[in-house]
């Protein structure tokens, strides 16, 4: 035959991967817990916010996405009136000294890779309030 062999057919075939996942955005958990006390002149608070782990965005293919990691952060406030007119207090802001952060999660191997985190501190505010 001079026209040679049959040149090769290609087909495609769509598939369907169906998997489920965390919503993008959204932690599974988030909650904030505060306990205060009040007598005389004295007032405190302490409060604790936790906040579980969450898909920031999702990909077609399971390769790669980015996941926020979760924390748990814990404040406190004390407040002492020493006058009629005067009183002192104290704000400490993230005492458990949070990390957050993010990484890659792989889903194809079930990896996570280190992606960035941010480490702001422990705030702590103290100072005199006078009234009129």
């Amino acid at each position: 035959d001079p026209s040679g062999p049959a040149p090769p057919t290609w087909r495609y075939f769509n598939t369907l991967d169906e998997r489920k996942t965390k919503l993008e955005g959204q932690p599974e958990f988030f909650g904030n817990i505060a306990l205060g006390y009040d007598i005389g002149g004295f007032s405190g608070r302490i409060s604790v916010f936790h906040q579980a782990e969450y898909n920031d965005a999702l990909r077609a293919t399971r390769q790669s996405y980015t996941i926020t990691k979760a924390f748990t952060r814990v404040d406190l406030t004390l407040k002492q009136r020493i006058t009629r007119n005067f009183s002192i207090f104290l704000n400490a802001n993230n005492l458990t000294n949070v990390e957050e952060g993010n990484y890659n999660y792989d889903g194809l191997n079930n990896i996570r890779r280190f992606n960035q985190s941010e480490k702001y501190g422990t705030t702590i505010d103290f100072g005199i309030i006078g009234e009129l």
